[in-house]
């Protein structure tokens, strides 16, 4: 097979991969092929350049002989133009092959790193859900949305087996600003696009609890400080009541999150219903391409790395803090 046909048989069998077998069948046409994945593009470029150059230079030589015959100059400089197609999508066409050869391997990464993290995509979470039951959700005055939703299961973190749920809420701010346009101001609409990420989990040794480092309202009555400077400069900590705040909040937990806050950023906890919801804006918690150091353009070294783990730091960190919250606080109810 040839660059185009692999590259097209990849495309259609990435879709149904589901376990490391069938990724494993996806990596052995990676190896088939046993060249780099890239198109030569020199011919395309050349030609461009020699196109673009000889239109550029015969509109200036038409306008400076016909300057007199205005109209007519006109609309032969129009047409030579019109011609710079041929030469844009000469360009554009290996930049778009390319481009799906770079989005081939994204996938290809992304789904090796959500199965050696036991991640499925998973749709038992909804838009309506969140909003209902999280404070931290209920943002945008213009759209919102939920756009990835996942199930982790089966990680084994330090004490506890645990199962999450991570989802990725899209929402839009629409603003007017005010702007100098010549001698007036002019005004101008703006749509400020944000992410919102969030872990789910059981969670059932407190309830009735926002610690929060981000800014939405809590409706919850009760204002909790602790004995931390550090930890009530960066938290506020909302509660239904402050003997179940005091219970929760013991030193060693206040020391933790205080460490947490430094690596993630608008840092939530929400504890309610036998649920913990933590809230955060760091995007590479999720399963992402954004950490590969390979591709295939050096098809070897990708195989090599997609054979190891991959594992996605940040969120093993979330759901170790978890594990260790539930240990510290085990007896709390008891």
């Amino acid at each position: 097979m040839n660059l185009k046909q692999t590259i097209n048989k990849l495309d259609e069998k990435i879709k149904k991969v589901n376990t490391k077998e069938e990724l494993n069948e996806v990596l052995e046409i990676i190896k088939a092929y046993k060249k780099p994945f890239l198109y030569e593009n020199n011919k395309y470029f050349l030609i461009s350049g020699f196109l673009i150059l000889f239109i550029l230079l015969y509109n200036i030589y038409i306008l400076w002989e016909w300057n007199e015959q205005w109209g007519e100059s006109n609309s032969l400089a129009l047409g030579l133009i019109v011609l710079l197609a041929i030469p844009i999508y000469l360009i554009l066409t290996p930049l778009l092959r390319n481009m799906k050869i770079r989005n081939i391997e994204n996938t290809i990464y992304k789904i090796d790193m959500m199965l050696d993290n036991n991640i499925k995509k998973d749709s038992t979470i909804s838009h309506y859900y969140l909003n209902s039951n999280y404070f931290g959700f209920n943002r945008g005055n213009y759209q919102n949305k939920l756009k990835e939703t996942y199930i982790i299961s089966n990680f084994q973190a330090n004490t506890y087996l645990l199962e999450a749920k991570l989802f990725n809420y899209h929402y839009v701010n629409k603003r007017t600003e005010t702007y100098k346009c010549g001698k007036s101001t002019c005004t101008r609409t703006v749509y400020d696009h944000y992410n919102k990420y969030g872990i789910e989990v059981d969670f059932k040794n407190t309830s009735n609890i926002v610690i929060n480092a981000d800014i939405f309202s809590v409706h919850l009555p009760q204002t909790f400080k602790t004995s931390s400077i550090k930890f009530n400069k960066k938290f506020q900590v909302k509660c239904e009541d402050e003997f179940t705040a005091v219970k929760f909040l013991q030193p060693s937990l206040i020391v933790y999150f205080e460490d947490l806050a430094k690596e993630f950023n608008y840092l939530s906890f929400q504890f309610i219903n036998n649920k913990l919801c933590i809230m955060f804006s760091n995007f590479d918690v999720l399963p992402n391409s954004a950490s590969r150091k390979y591709g295939l353009t050096s098809p070897k070294e990708f195989i090599e790395e997609l054979n190891g783990f991959t594992k996605i730091e940040k969120l093993s960190k979330l759901l170790n803090a978890v594990d260790y919250m539930l240990s510290q606080t085990d007896n709390n109810f008891k």
